[in-house]
């Protein structure tokens, strides 16, 4: 049967808008790129001028003489640029694993940045590149929705990370970025998707845990409409203890903060979506015993299309 002119049109404009976004993707993917090259040669320049440096200082500590340094210089020449090699490298490789968790290939860029991890194992980096990468990983542990029959994918990747002196002083012990909401939010993440509940008194614990990350990233952003994400996690926090009233309050609170973004008339149509996406399994995971979690947020949701 032949298509009419309207849906032609609407095919049309379809794979216009389709194209427009494949080259504005283009565009934007060459320009990190070009970044990227530019940050290397840096750093390449950098090594480059500090290797320099070393020969000089070198050949006047031994008094001139190039005969003199001339074999220990071989060996030292080469560990420069093994180092210089293996630092761009590593910076390189960091980047692409963020450019494939930006690209929606959150299992491929895991599979990178385990092995930069790895790595770090046989060459311990700077401590604002350890920390760095444990704020990546977080992220990108905290959004990755991939599930297998014993859990959420990065399950391993988070006990490592927790095993980790490194990672449990600046992130657990001394609580450094305990003012950073990105931090905070993918923290209590991780914790609802890989802690231990295996009793009742654990799962509790990481439910309480995750509240306290949220209250927390809820501080730290000063604008009305970012707060209203860190209400909506805080309602669910008490839904899934069964605490429906205070979960309402928090949830009215994130509505009346971003009322396009939670206008609560919007809820019970667009539930299905919530309980297809990644999200929802992980609150699914945390649920009290007896509460029946989907049919509670029915319910919620029903309230709401009739009492907005």
């Amino acid at each position: 049967m032949a298509l009419s002119n309207e849906v032609r049109d609407l095919v049309r404009r379809e794979v216009d808008s389709q194209l427009d976004s494949l080259e504005s993707l283009l565009v934007r993917k060459e320009k990190e790129l070009a970044e990227l090259e530019l940050r290397c040669q840096r750093q390449i320049t950098a090594w480059e001028r500090w290797s320099t440096g070393l020969k000089v200082l070198l050949t006047a500590t031994v008094g001139g003489s190039i005969l003199g340094i001339g074999a220990a210089w071989v060996k030292v020449d080469s560990y420069i640029d093994g180092r210089v090699a293996a630092r761009v490298l590593k910076n390189e490789t960091m980047t692409y694993a963020i450019w494939l968790a930006n690209s929606n290939r959150p299992r491929q860029a895991l599979a990178v940045f385990g092995v930069l991890y790895d790595d770090f194992s046989k060459s311990t980096p700077s401590a604002p590149v350890r920390s760095y990468f444990y704020q990546q990983m977080l992220g990108l542990l905290a959004q990755l929705p991939d599930r297998t029959a014993s859990g959420f994918v990065g399950s391993l990747d988070w006990g490592q990370l927790n095993h980790d002196p490194y990672f449990t002083r600046e992130f657990i012990t001394q609580d450094l970025w305990a003012g950073d909401p990105d931090v905070n939010q993918n923290f209590a993440f991780c914790l609802l998707k890989f802690a231990d509940i295996s009793n009742g008194t654990k799962r509790q614990q990481v439910v309480s845990d995750a509240s306290t990350r949220f209250q927390r990233a809820l501080a730290g952003v000063p604008t009305p409409l970012g707060r209203a994400p860190y209400h909506f996690a805080l309602g669910m926090t008490k839904l899934v203890n069964g605490e429906t009233a205070a979960a309402e309050v928090d949830f009215r609170e994130a509505a009346e903060l971003d009322p396009s973004g939670y206008r609560l008339s919007e809820w019970a149509p667009n539930r299905e979506t919530f309980f297809n996406s990644g999200e929802f399994p992980v609150w699914l995971r945390v649920a009290a015993p007896g509460v029946d979690l989907k049919q509670s947020y029915v319910a919620m949701t029903d309230r709401f299309a009739s009492n907005p």
